[in-house]
């Protein structure tokens, strides 16, 4: 059992389930905090974004890589002091730095239809990063963020709950995810790139 001090960064749509992602400012790690059977938070959940706690979880058994971030989550409270697990996850986060390519150790490639992937034979240890834009992210009519750079152009999921904006700027923190693996367009079950959420300051 780990008792730590966590910040909540995201929250996600997962059908019936919310996904809600943190960061252990104790620890120094990403986590998500699925309940004690190991499914997505219920729809009522009342974690928010920026809210501080200090969690009780278990880590879970049997992790699949890439998402070794799940916990089972046993119980949690307010933690008083705010502030001060804001300033540890501003100064301890790690923040991918260069093009969207160099996330998930340069890992990603686009099998097509312009979203990107983890290939099922090269994955990487971990399903979530925070990146530093080195482009624009211009929000389309399909709900999905659209990265240029040279002659390429990427298409990003938002599932995040916060209304999205229809620019992110150049160097914005933005958390980036990999979906559970699923079929798209019929082709081989794969772990797709997603956006959950921006930052101000990180």
């Amino acid at each position: 059992m780990h008792t730590s001090r966590i910040i909540i960064v995201s929250r996600t749509k997962m059908g019936q389930y919310i996904c809600v992602g943190a960061y252990d400012v104790d620890r120094h790690r990403n986590i998500r905090l699925l309940d004690r059977k190991g499914y997505g938070q219920p729809l009522n959940c009342p974690m928010k974004i920026g809210d501080v706690v200090t969690a009780r979880y278990l880590d879970r058994a049997n992790i699949e890589p890439p998402h070794t971030e799940d916990v089972l989550l046993q119980g949690y409270e307010p933690y008083a002091n705010a502030q001060e697990v804001h300033n540890a996850f501003t100064q301890n986060a790690s923040v991918v730095e260069g093009p969207l390519t160099d996330c998930f150790d340069g890992k990603l490639f686009q099998p097509g239809r312009g979203a990107m992937a983890i290939p099922n034979d090269d994955l990487p240890d971990h399903s979530v990063c925070f990146w530093r834009t080195d482009r624009q992210l211009t929000l389309n009519n399909f709900g999905k963020y659209v990265y240029r750079r040279g002659f390429n152009t990427i298409q990003i999921q938002y599932v995040g709950f916060p209304d999205a904006v229809q620019l992110i700027p150049v160097g914005t923190v933005v958390r980036l995810s990999l979906s559970r693996r699923w079929n798209m367009d019929g082709q081989e079950k794969l772990c797709w790139l997603q956006l959950s959420g921006w930052y101000g300051e990180l």
